[in-house]
């Protein structure tokens, strides 16, 4: 009996914002926020979607032999502002469930000035949800 699923996948929107300032350097997203959680490497403040899209595989697939879970995840281009501030959405496939949100790590993030503050911004759109076992 096959599993009882939903058409929405479980969306994440990842922004690197940093306060009227040009940002450069590179950033890290983990799974979540203990310091055992799979954490990405270096991903550039500008990374194109297939560059998003391998880190994150990279961290989805942690443990798994065959990587399937993390297949079908999706990331937009990214939207840039005239301050090199990017926004990405990126979609999970409704195999992994609901994926915790992911965590930034800005230290590697750098501005024109040399100002420190930085921000990374991550939100959820859509609740991921476990697809129900239609056994009882």
């Amino acid at each position: 009996m096959p599993l009882l699923t939903s058409s929405l996948p479980a969306e994440v929107k990842v922004s690197a914002i940093n306060d009227g300032n040009a940002a450069g350097g590179t950033f890290t997203l983990a799974r979540g926020p203990r310091t055992s959680d799979a954490k990405t490497s270096a991903i550039p403040f500008d990374a194109t979607p297939a560059i998003l899209k391998a880190r994150l595989d990279a961290i989805l697939t942690k443990g798994e032999t065959s990587g399937a879970a993390a297949q079908g995840v999706v990331v937009s281009h990214p939207i840039s502002s005239s301050h090199r501030e990017y926004t990405w959405h990126v979609t999970f496939p409704p195999a992994l469930g609901d994926v915790d949100m992911l965590v930034p790590d800005a230290n590697w993030i750098t501005t024109q000035d040399g100002s420190t503050r930085k921000n990374i911004i991550v939100s959820e759109s859509v609740k991921g949800y476990v697809p129900l076992n239609p056994t009882f």
